[in-house]
């Protein structure tokens, strides 16, 4: 248990505001800022050397409020709000 409360594990926000994450699983290559990640990944022979294997857990976090995962839904007011599932290509 005490391993899982180490630093390294620790992701949230930081006194700042900014977002602290852990993304040591992919390796020293991919960059440590989202905006640097998200440029790299974007380039098909990167993103080919990456997959999901079925036997680990994988989590997410949203860091918006507008995006309702339950509902599957971007809800932007009580009166604005549509829903993702036709952007899903059938899956959920």
């Amino acid at each position: 248990m005490a391993e899982a409360c180490a630093d390294e594990y620790i992701i949230g926000e930081n006194e700042t505001g900014g977002i602290i994450e852990n993304t040591s699983i992919l390796g020293d290559e991919v960059p440590d800022s989202s905006e640097q990640r998200r440029k790299y990944f974007s380039k098909l022979e990167n993103l080919q050397k990456y997959y999901f294997e079925t036997e680990h857990l994988y989590t997410f976090e949203f860091y918006s409020n507008f995006f309702s995962p339950t509902k599957h839904r971007i809800e932007l007011a009580p009166l604005f709000s549509f829903d993702l599932i036709p952007y899903f290509n059938g899956i959920p």
